[in-house]
C-alpha cells in the first residue's frame, strides 16, 4: 500500500482520520517496544529499502516485546514513521518543530482523553529518537523514489466480455465476439481516477512477454546491484520479500 502523506500547516500538522487512528495505536505501545525496534534497526547488517521489509522488522522486535497485536501495531507505526521521515527528510522543517506539530494537533484531538496523551508522551522521545537514524532516513528516500511519480497505479483488472452480432433487423443473434477491456485505476496528484481501454489478444500476449521481461531484468538488476563486487542493497519496487 502506499502511505497517505502528512498535511503540514503553518502551525501544526493536520491529521485526518486515519492518521489519528495510527497514533492512537502507537500511543498504546511501550516505550521499551519501540526501544526494541530501535536496537534492532541498529544492528541490522543493511536499511530496510520498502515498507514491507521495514514492517517485518518492526513487527518482529513488538512480537519479541509482547505486544498484543504486532501486526496491526507495525503497520500503524510504519506509517507514523514513513509520514513524519519523510517531511524530515525533506527538509519541510526540522524533527522538533515536526514533532511539536504533531503534540499540537494531538492535544486538541484528545482534548477530553488523558490516558492518550500520557502515552504519546511516553513513547514520544524513543519515537524521535528512531526517525533519526539513518538508516531509517535511507529507507523513507527508497520508499519516495519508487513512488515519485505523477501518476501511479494502484489497482488494474482485464475484463473479458461477449458481445452478441445481431442480424440487419435484431432479432436473431447470428455470432459473437470476446472482447478485453485494461481498467485502471490511477492516483494523479491525490485524486483516484480509472481509465478504461480496449485490448484485443494480440496485446495482452505482447503485454504478456513485456510484463515477464520487465520482471526477469529488475531480477538481474537487483542481483547485480546486491552482488559482492557492488555490494549495493537493493529492492524491487513493490515486489513482495520474503522472510
Amino acid at each position: 500500500g502506499i502511505r497517505q502523506g502528512f498535511n503540514l500547516m503553518p502551525r501544526r500538522i493536520e491529521l485526518s482520520d486515519s492518521q489519528l487512528a495510527d497514533f492512537a495505536i502507537v500511543q498504546a505501545l511501550s516505550r521499551k517496544s519501540i526501544e526494541a525496534i530501535l536496537k534492532k534497526i541498529k544492528v541490522a547488517k543493511e536499511p530496510s529499502l520498502s515498507h514491507p521489509a521495514l514492517r517485518r522488522v518492526v513487527e518482529d522486535a513488538l512480537t519479541a516485546s509482547g505486544e498484543p497485536n504486532p501486526p496491526v501495531a507495525s503497520q500503524a507505526l510504519v506509517r507514523v514513521v514513513l509520514g513524519l521521515g519523510s517531511l524530515y527528510v525533506r527538509e519541510i522543517d526540522d524533527l522538533e518543530g515536526i514533532i511539536n506539530s504533531i503534540d499540537g494537533s494531538l492535544q486538541e484531538s484528545w482534548s477530553d482523553d488523558e490516558t492518550k496523551l500520557t502515552g504519546w508522551a511516553e513513547v514520544r522521545p524513543a519515537l524521535a529518537e528512531l526517525l533519526k537514524l539513518d538508516s531509517i532516513a535511507t529507507t523513507i528516500k527508497a520508499v519516495d523514489v519508487s513512488y515519485e511519480y505523477a501518476n501511479i497505479l494502484v489497482e488494474s483488472r482485464i475484463m473479458t466480455d461477449i458481445r452478441p452480432v445481431f442480424n440487419q433487423p435484431g432479432d436473431k443473434i447470428e455470432g459473437a465476439v470476446v472482447s478485453f477491456t485494461l481498467r485502471m485505476t490511477i492516483l494523479s496528484s491525490g485524486n483516484s481516477e480509472s481509465l478504461s481501454i480496449a485490448v484485443d489478444a494480440a496485446d495482452l500476449e505482447v503485454l504478456l512477454k513485456q510484463c515477464q521481461r520487465a520482471l526477469l531484468k529488475a531480477n538481474t538488476a537487483s542481483k547485480r546491484l546486491s552482488s559482492k563486487s557492488i555490494g549495493i542493497p537493493s529492492t524491487i519496487a513493490g515486489k513482495k520479500e520474503q522472510s
